[in-house]
């Protein structure tokens, strides 16, 4: 069969190796995007001359030259895009190498963390941020094997990525791109239920195609009770400052394994008990364990000329992968029209000014908010930005915020081009009405939220804790609310243990605890807490009325988990004050 010399898709996310291997009998050349394009499409200019074109491989260069040629002569920003040709001859090279690469990777329980992570930080394309549900999951393939190689999970990563440049000529400006991305499920669980059986009917790459089936497999129906692994997230402050406030975490081994990614929200109860989204800022996984981060007392609003907020709300915003800061809008025309937009914009350090880099338009086409339609600020008079008032759920493990009830819905809107601007302003939120707490999503991208830690609550108005010997470190200590405490008891013998509360005063009174909260178990063989294993000890007990916990103090007994025996007792004294040479100082 006589074959085309090329074949070109003027569309969005084409540029895939499964695009690649289903078209190659028909084709010599491919030329398409691995990313979103714009709505103008190609600049059919290239079309003059083309006869002249010594093989397909110049045609497919002209093509994406004259692309970006238009786009620099219009005035429109190309530097996200990419175009690329694609020599669909050297295929079957490229299928058989990333048979064998793929074909190395043993995956399994443990090592899927890693390569969940591994797969997080792989330059990806049809990114859906606002919902991740609707993503394309397409990723470079270039960088996928470089990301996965490096990890050490297969060899000849390099083989791999010598056959791509050898074969794809791309034009970005954006790193780790090489032209062909590749379908990787991640975070839309529905396609890939729906679509797979599809997919691997095509027969594209074998290894490849049983190796994203396995992931999804373990990606969409995790082993592990992830919600039990997560419940009762303590987080502390253990340092505060005027303008800063340090937030840690000391998570579980399971924990630390399973943690991908960390941020840190601050929350306002405004006067009619509802919350708000204050701000949300990244934070650091460390090695030894925990999660840390800073609130550093800043939060977004539009203000005037002078500097002065406009509203007394601040205005949600997401600060997305790369930086970026998302501020979601209602833009109107002068003829009032409305158009939900999200503002891309970078922040001037200096000024606190957020830069508006793009406007993003919601875009039926794909789902999403895109630059794909081009619009400015100019075509438009007023922005108005929604903020959510939610209300707490009850209970003690609190869902995701934005998972929280909807209690009302406030609009405030600024006149565009008046001297307004999006900035972050510090210290304007009183601190008395402001609580910090983390959000960790975990490698099935599943999120979590830890206990809401007040921000005037300082570590000098904490608790402190005094253990008579050391059989068990008792740490993380928090009032949830009043008659309720929480601490972390971890094991520190070499022996598999049980741990029970007994004798129970509560401001100097012998109180009954509520629930089945005096007995902590474990995963050990024998129901016990293992050596090093850490656990949450909830007690909860009545108060009267208008009572609060100043002093706590129990008796901890040390069974071993086999014969049930009591090992050892000691005395646990919890109380309010700064006595630094009574314990540890804990919020």
């Amino acid at each position: 069969m006589e074959k085309l010399d090329w074949i070109g898709f003027d569309a969005c996310l084409m540029s895939t190796a499964e695009v690649a291997s289903l078209v190659s009998p028909y084709a010599r050349y491919m030329v398409a995007s691995e990313e979103n394009e714009p709505g103008f499409g190609w600049n059919y200019n290239f079309l003059k001359g083309m006869e002249s074109d010594e093989d397909p491989s110049v045609t497919g260069q002209r093509v994406i030259a004259s692309y970006f040629d238009y786009c620099k002569a219009i005035g429109y920003d190309a530097g996200k895009s990419v175009l690329a040709s694609i020599n669909l001859e050297k295929l079957p090279v490229l299928m058989e190498a990333m048979n064998g690469f793929f074909g190395d990777i043993a995956l399994n329980k443990d090592n899927f963390p890693e390569i969940s992570n591994a797969r997080r930080s792989v330059s990806a394309f049809g990114r859906n941020e606002d919902e991740p549900d609707k993503d394309a999951d397409l990723v470079d393939l270039g960088s996928l094997v470089e990301v996965l190689g490096k990890s050490g999970y297969a060899k000849d990563g390099e083989n791999v990525r010598t056959i791509i440049e050898g074969s794809v000529y791309c034009r970005t400006d954006r790193e780790d791109v090489t032209g062909l991305s590749v379908y990787f499920p991640f975070y839309n669980e529905e396609l890939f239920r729906k679509g797979f059986s599809e997919y691997e009917k095509m027969g594209y790459c074998d290894s490849y195609t049983d190796f994203i089936s396995e992931y999804g497999s373990y990606m969409f129906a995790p082993t592990e009770d992830t919600n039990t692994i997560w419940n009762f997230l303590q987080a502390q402050i253990p340092k505060a400052k005027d303008t800063r406030t340090l937030l840690q975490v000391a998570m579980t081994e399971e924990q630390a394994r399973l943690a991908a990614l960390a941020r840190i929200i601050a929350l306002y109860q405004g006067s009619e008990g509802g919350w708000y989204l204050a701000a949300s800022q990244d934070a650091d996984i460390l090695e030894d364990g925990k999660l840390a981060g800073e609130y550093v007392h800043t939060n977004l609003f539009v203000t005037d000329e002078a500097g002065t907020p406009l509203s007394p709300v601040p205005v949600p915003y997401v600060q997305r992968d790369d930086g970026t800061y998302a501020v979601p809008l209602i833009l109107v025309s002068a003829e009032g029209e409305k158009t939900a937009a999200q503002l891309l914009c970078r922040r001037n350090k200096a000024s606190g000014v957020l830069e508006v880099t793009d406007v993003c338009i919601y875009d039926e086409a794909i789902e999403a908010y895109s630059t794909r339609l081009s619009a400015s600020l100019d075509m438009f008079e007023t922005a108005v930005y929604q903020v959510e008032e939610k209300v707490r759920p009850q209970g003690d493990v609190l869902p995701p915020f934005d998972r929280w009830e909807t209690k009302a819905s406030h609009d405030y809107e600024w006149k565009l081009g008046d001297g307004c601007h999006l900035a972050f302003v510090r210290d304007i939120l009183d601190t008395e009405n402001l609580c910090v707490a983390f959000q960790i999503t975990d490698v099935f991208n599943k999120v979590y939220m830890s206990n809401l830690v007040p921000l005037h609550k300082t570590p000098a108005d904490g608790w402190l804790v005094k253990c008579d010997d050391d059989y068990v470190l008792v740490d993380d200590v928090s009032e949830i609310r009043p008659g309720r405490i929480t601490a972390r008891l971890t094991n520190q013998t070499d022996q598999e243990a049980e741990l029970g509360v007994e004798n129970v005063r509560v401001n100097g009174r012998e109180v009954l605890l509520k629930g089945n909260g005096a007995k902590v178990r474990g995963k050990g063989p024998n129901g016990g807490m293992e050596s090093g294993e850490s656990q949450i000890l909830s007690l909860r007990y009545d108060l009267e009325e208008g009572e609060e916990t100043e002093e706590l103090e129990f008796e901890l007994v040390f069974y071993a988990a086999k014969s049930k025996e009591a090992m050892a007792r000691t005395v646990v004294r919890m109380w309010h004050g700064t006595d630094a040479e009574s314990g540890s100082i804990l919020p």
